[in-house]
């Protein structure tokens, strides 16, 4: 967790950054599914999630976006 938190540092920097002047502008974490308080996982329910260093898989991709539609399914 600890390299994922460095190595993304300086975007959730600048994203953040940019949200102020846009309040409207929701910003998702990818940590909040992918990761808990001291890891982030390559495999979650049996699963990897990576294809790559940095590449969601298909099924990566599939639990990523099911986190999407649950955090924009609560704002309407």
């Amino acid at each position: 967790r600890q390299d994922y938190d460095q190595r993304s540092a300086t975007y959730k920097s600048i994203i953040n950054r940019v949200a102020n002047n846009y309040p409207d502008v929701q910003i998702l974490d990818l940590s909040d599914v992918l990761c808990d308080e001291n890891l982030c996982y390559a495999k979650l329910n049996g699963k990897f999630v990576y294809q790559d260093g940095d590449h969601l898989s298909v099924d990566g991709s599939k639990l990523v976006g099911k986190y999407f539609f649950s955090k924009f399914s609560e704002d309407r």
